[in-house]
């Protein structure tokens, strides 16, 4: 396997996964600001913030689909791994691309389905927000986007690992 390519694929992650924190850290930092002080309207100043409840739901959708990419790439996802860890190196390895192969193979659909539902709502409008549902829709295609380059990363990292296991060191 090429490094020259694997470089740049690990690279293009790293700075993919560096903004999309950022982002969710805007999108956390929003949220949580819109409930406070819908909060504070509601139980001090006694009227509601009609639109904050949307709002906080829109960026609650990209903070977990992006952050589900951003914990897929640093491997902070749930998983079960009590039987391929008993497996030896190289066959431990192949199942790890397996596993990863199946991934990408889920989230293109997920992607897909994500993009046909995202085009499905572009005309229907948010009710209190009045904005095209396509934007919250987007977060799914966004994140399994993301998702699939992150486990794109993996899968090279274990075929890698996969062709050199067992071989000595010069």
């Amino acid at each position: 396997m090429s490094r020259g390519w694997r470089d740049v694929i690990e690279q293009t992650s790293q700075s993919v996964d560096t903004v999309t924190s950022f982002v969710i850290g805007v999108c956390v930092a929003s949220f949580t600001a819109i409930t406070v002080v819908q909060v504070f309207c509601r139980y001090i100043l006694g009227f509601s913030l009609f639109w904050s409840d949307e709002l906080a739901t829109v960026l609650f959708a990209w903070v977990t689909f992006l952050g589900a990419g951003s914990a897929m790439r640093r491997r902070e996802l749930v998983g079960v791994d009590f039987i391929t860890k008993t497996l030896p190196g190289r066959l431990r390895n192949l199942v790890a691309a397996a596993q990863q192969l199946l991934i990408v193979a889920f989230l293109a659909i997920v992607l897909v389905y994500g993009v046909e539902l995202m085009r499905g709502s572009a005309e229907v409008e948010s009710p209190t927000l009045q904005i095209s549902m396509a934007w919250p829709y987007l977060s799914v295609v966004v994140g399994a986007a993301v998702m699939i380059l992150h486990a794109l990363v993996a899968l090279a990292r274990s075929v890698e690992a996969a062709l050199h296991a067992g071989r000595e060191e010069p």
